[in-house]
């Protein structure tokens, strides 16, 4: 029964992929997955209880990267994170290009997902309070600098895919990664800075890292 539910919703996934959500009908999937539709119906009687059973299996993912994740949130683990975040966004990317038409066709689907952003942003604020109190970010330059950081940390992943598409732009990882530490940058301090620029392959200015190391 489990492996028969795989197939479902991986054959669902991936016509939504594909053909987007509004244009995959239940005999698509079960055609898919070779199997019937009545065999398909026992596990899931309809579309929305297939889209709700992989908004599961998305939130279940999520949450255990982030966990991984949050353990210590060096920029390091920051960017493998990053990295693994497109990759669970673009198995599931119907999800994020059609997430208007899924929350008006399952306002329960929407409720759902609500609740998990609001576990992210409690994740993001973890990971900032990490950063700034070992010294390599300043939140403090602005009003509000936090919950509007946090804010543009949720937006840069989560409309990634939606914008690519409607732009018609090439979706790649290291776009991707790169738009998201661009909202980190601005907050970097000194220190900071020469991490990122370290863990990114950048030229660091050894004049000023020699003269930092003389006066340590």
């Amino acid at each position: 029964m489990k492996k028969t539910k795989e197939k479902i919703l991986n054959a669902a996934v991936h016509l939504f992929n594909k053909d987007g959500l509004v244009n995959v009908r239940l005999q698509h999937i079960a055609d898919e997955a070779f199997i019937s539709i009545g065999n398909m119906a026992y596990h899931y009687k309809n579309k929305e209880a297939i889209v709700h059973a992989i908004l599961d299996e998305l939130s279940r993912e999520l949450r255990e990267l982030m966990s991984e994740m949050n353990i210590v949130p060096l920029f390091e683990f920051m960017d493998h994170y990053f990295h693994q975040l497109y990759l669970l966004q673009r198995h599931y990317s119907f999800f994020y290009t059609d997430m208007l038409e899924v929350f008006r066709g399952y306002p329960e689907i929407e409720e759902k997902h609500q609740e998990l952003i609001q576990w992210q942003q409690m994740q993001y604020r973890q990971m900032l309070i990490f950063n700034e109190n070992r010294g390599v970010l300043e939140l403090d330059k602005w009003p509000e600098q936090q919950e509007r950081t946090i804010d543009q940390i949720w937006m840069s992943t989560h409309m990634y895919f939606s914008l690519r598409s409607i732009h018609k732009k090439e979706r790649s990882v290291n776009d991707y990664c790169k738009q998201i530490w661009f909202v980190f940058v601005p907050l970097m301090t000194e220190l900071g800075l020469l991490e990122f620029k370290q863990l990114r392959g950048m030229v660091v200015n050894t004049t000023n890292s020699r003269e930092n190391g003389n006066r340590a």
